[in-house]
C-alpha cells in the first residue's frame, strides 16, 4: 500500500488506489487480507485505466437507478470490463467479462469485485 498515491478504506480491508504501473496511473478496488501483521492485496479486486475509471463514475446515476428499481443493469467500461447491479442481489460489481468458444454472450470471469452498498456509497464519496 505504500506505492499508492491515494488509499480509501471502503470497509472490510477493501480499499480504493490510485497508484502507478507500468508508467500509468491505474485505480485499484481491491481486498487486502491480514499477513503475518501486514496486509497484502488478494485476487479480489480489478484495477482500472482512468478512461475505464471515468466510465465507471460517468455510470453511477444508471448503476444507483438499477439499485433503487431492483433490475438488471450492465454499462460497458472498455474491453472485456463491466459494472453490473443484478436484480437479486443489492451489490454493485466490477469485473472483467470473457467470450467462451462457440458461445455468442460474455460471462463474468472472478477477476472483478463485488461492492456492498456501504462500499459502493464510499466508493462514489471518492469521485
Amino acid at each position: 500500500m505504500e506505492n499508492a498515491r491515494c488509499n480509501i478504506e471502503l470497509n472490510n480491508n477493501r480499499f480504493v488506489q490510485a497508484k502507478e504501473w507500468k508508467d500509468q496511473i491505474r485505480i485499484d478496488v481491491r481486498e487486502w487480507e491480514l499477513k503475518d501483521g501486514k496486509l497484502i492485496p488478494t485476487r479480489k479486486g480489478i484495477s482500472l485505466s482512468l478512461n475505464r475509471w471515468k466510465l465507471l463514475t460517468n455510470s453511477f446515476d444508471k448503476l444507483d437507478q438499477a439499485l433503487a428499481e431492483q433490475k438488471d443493469h450492465s454499462s460497458h467500461l472498455g474491453e472485456n470490463v463491466y459494472s453490473s447491479v443484478q436484480a437479486r442481489a443489492n451489490c454493485v460489481n466490477i469485473r472483467q467479462y470473457w467470450l467462451p468458444p462457440n458461445e455468442t454472450e460474455v460471462v463474468p470471469t472472478r477477476k472483478g469485485i463485488t461492492l456492498r452498498p456501504g462500499e459502493y456509497a464510499k466508493l462514489k464519496d471518492v469521485v
